[in-house]
Order: structure tokens, then C-alpha cells, then sequence
């Protein structure tokens, strides 16, 4: 695991890092700057199975690649069958995937100004070809019914609510509407 004090940070000039049992998503989730994260988490997970038993997840991102954000959920998923809870803290704004990192929390905190933002993102598929575009379709609304079901399955938004938030792009949620549809438990004031 990543030790300021003993290693120099990691050349990947990302502001997400790992130390301790705190994980910091504080910039753009990409495959290159979640890499070494990744590594970081997994030992983490194994540290704490015996020892707090929390990883904590600062939170203050853009969001990002939907391959890093499921890369991340896998990992959360993995700590909870360890046994090691997931805390998430939303200091900021936690946007597009890391939103749904934010909501995956076994226990889930905001600040009193901070925010989810929600919307569909990109798959990133695109085609000049009739068949890829129909194929890429296809994937598309896999993926979009994937970023659905997590905001379902982690939150009590009604689902016409989230598809107006989410197909409109407008989709802000602040702090009390994140504690009335519960994609937090407390505000910290």
C-alpha cells in the first residue's frame, strides 16, 4: 500500500489516491490514473479484513470512465464480501460515475453545500457503419439501463424522478434531496 512517508507519489498526476483506510477520488476517473489506485484499494481491502474494517471514500470528482467506475464497484463489492464496509463522503461534487460510487456506500455521508450530479454519460461508442450503429445501439441502451438500475438499487428516487434528472442533463441533486431520496444517510453540517 502507497506510504507518503516512505514512497514518492505515484507519476500518474492524479489527485486519486489511497492512504491508510481513506480513499480520495478528488479528479477525473481514467484507466491511467486509477491504475496504481486500484492496487492500492485491493491491499487495502486485505489490510482491513483484520484490522477497522472501513475503507473510507472521500469523494469530489467529476466522474469519468465507466470502465474505472465499475472497477472501483467491483472492489467495493469485493471489500463487502470480505467484510470491510465502504463509507462514502461526498466533500464536494461527486458527478457522472463517481456519483454511482458515492451511492454504493454501505453508509453514505454529504457535505451541507456538496452534490451528486446524474446523467446517462457516454458509453462511448460510436459508428459510421449501419451495422456497428445498430450493434452500438443496442450496447448503448445496455449501458444506459446499467446506469439506471445502479441509481434503483442504491436509492429511493422515484424512477420517473431520475429519468428527468438523468435525460435532461440537468441533473443536480444537493444534499437535503440527496437525505429525501437516499443517496446519503447524513448530512454533515
Amino acid at each position: 500500500m502507497y506510504n507518503i512517508q516512505q514512497e514518492q507519489p505515484f507519476k500518474d498526476l492524479s489527485h486519486n489516491f489511497a492512504y491508510k483506510n481513506k480513499v480520495f477520488l478528488l479528479d477525473e476517473l481514467t484507466i491511467e490514473n486509477t491504475s496504481r489506485l486500484l492496487a492500492d484499494i485491493t491491499d487495502m481491502i486485505e489490510y482491513e479484513k483484520t484490522h477497522s474494517l472501513t475503507i473510507e471514500w472521500y469523494i469530489n470528482s467529476p466522474g469519468g470512465s465507466v470502465d474505472a467506475c465499475k472497477s472501483m464497484l467491483s472492489l467495493m463489492k469485493f471489500a463487502n464480501l470480505q467484510g470491510v464496509l465502504n463509507d462514502t463522503y461526498i466533500i464536494g461534487n461527486a458527478a457522472s460515475s463517481a456519483s454511482l460510487i458515492a451511492i454504493s456506500g454501505n453508509t453514505r455521508y454529504i457535505m451541507k453545500y456538496a452534490s451528486h450530479y446524474l446523467h446517462y454519460g457516454s458509453s462511448g461508442s460510436s459508428s459510421a457503419h449501419p451495422i456497428e450503429a445498430r450493434r452500438n445501439y443496442k450496447d448503448d441502451q445496455i449501458f444506459y439501463n446499467w446506469v439506471k438500475s445502479v441509481y434503483l438499487e442504491h436509492t429511493n428516487i422515484p424512477e420517473e424522478k431520475l429519468n428527468t434528472l438523468i435525460e435532461h442533463e440537468g441533473g443536480f441533486l444537493y444534499a437535503k434531496d440527496c437525505l429525501k431520496y437516499k443517496f446519503v444517510e447524513y448530512i454533515i453540517e
